[in-house]
C-alpha cells in the first residue's frame, strides 16, 4: 500500500507541473531560440510550386479549418520575396483575404514559432492564434497584441512555448469569414522543446525525497510487523 502511495505521490507532483498549462508568447526569433533546445525547421522550400500542404512532413500535419488549402507559393502579387527562397506557404488568394490554417503536431514538442508576412494589425486588429496542449486545454491569443504596431508589408515572428506539450496552434487571420480581410503569407514553421517543459531539479529533487521517506517508512513498518 505504501509502495502505491509513492508512486501516486510521485505522479501528482508531476501532474501539477503541467494541469494548468503556462505559456510565453514571442515577437522575436533569437529569443525564442534561447528557451529552447532542438528546433526543427519546416521551410516549404522542397516542395513544388502550388503543392497542397498537408503531411508532407515527419510530425507535423497542416490543414484548413475554415477557407483556402495551405499550399506552395514562391510570392504573392506584391512580389514579397520568401522568408526562406524559393517558397512560402499561403492559405487564400490575396483578392479574399484571411485563410485559416492548422498545425497538428504527432511528436511531443513543446515550442512553436513561424514568420507571417503582411500582418495588418492597424486595419485588421483581431487575427489570433489558437495553442491547444495535452493537459491545459485551448489557449487562445491576439497576435496583434504580440505585434501591436505592425502595419503589414514586412515578416514578423510569432512564437510560443509552453510547459505542456503543444497539440495544436491554428491560426485566424481577421476577416477569415468574409470576402475580405487580411491576407497573410507564412514561412519558416519550427517546433522545438520548450525549456520550462524540461523539470525543473528541485522538482525530481523533491519527488525523490518524499518516495524515499515513504520507503524508510515502508522498512520500518515492516520491522515493527516480523
Amino acid at each position: 500500500m505504501l509502495r502505491n502511495l509513492s508512486i501516486i505521490t510521485f505522479s501528482f507532483l508531476m501532474i501539477g507541473q503541467i494541469a494548468n498549462a503556462q505559456v510565453t508568447w514571442y515577437d522575436d526569433e533569437s529569443t525564442w531560440l534561447t528557451e529552447t533546445i532542438n528546433p526543427s525547421l519546416i521551410d516549404f522550400d522542397n516542395l513544388s510550386l502550388a503543392e497542397v500542404i498537408s503531411m508532407q512532413f515527419s510530425g507535423v500535419t497542416f490543414s484548413s479549418t475554415n477557407t483556402g488549402q495551405p499550399h506552395v507559393d514562391d510570392a504573392d502579387p506584391g512580389a514579397v520575396v520568401p522568408k526562406s527562397s524559393p517558397n512560402n506557404m499561403r492559405v487564400r488568394d490575396p483578392n479574399l483575404g484571411g485563410g485559416d490554417w492548422k498545425a497538428t503536431l504527432s511528436s511531443p514538442r513543446s515550442a512553436v514559432g513561424f514568420w507571417v508576412w503582411d500582418l495588418e494589425c492597424v486595419g485588421f486588429p483581431e487575427s489570433k492564434a489558437i495553442l491547444k496542449t495535452q493537459n491545459g486545454g485551448t489557449i487562445e491569443k491576439n497576435i496583434c497584441e504580440i505585434h501591436s504596431a505592425s502595419a503589414g508589408q514586412d515578416w514578423r515572428f510569432i512564437g510560443v512555448t509552453s510547459n505542456d506539450t503543444i497539440v495544436s496552434i491554428e491560426v485566424i487571420p481577421d476577416g477569415v469569414n468574409g470576402t475580405s480581410g487580411d491576407f497573410m503569407v507564412f514561412d519558416n514553421f519550427s517546433t522545438a522543446t520548450s525549456i520550462q517543459s524540461i523539470p525543473a531539479i528541485s522538482t525530481w529533487g523533491l519527488s525523490i525525497m518524499i518516495m524515499l521517506i515513504i520507503a524508510s517508512g515502508t522498512l520500518v513498518f515492516r520491522g515493527k510487523t516480523t
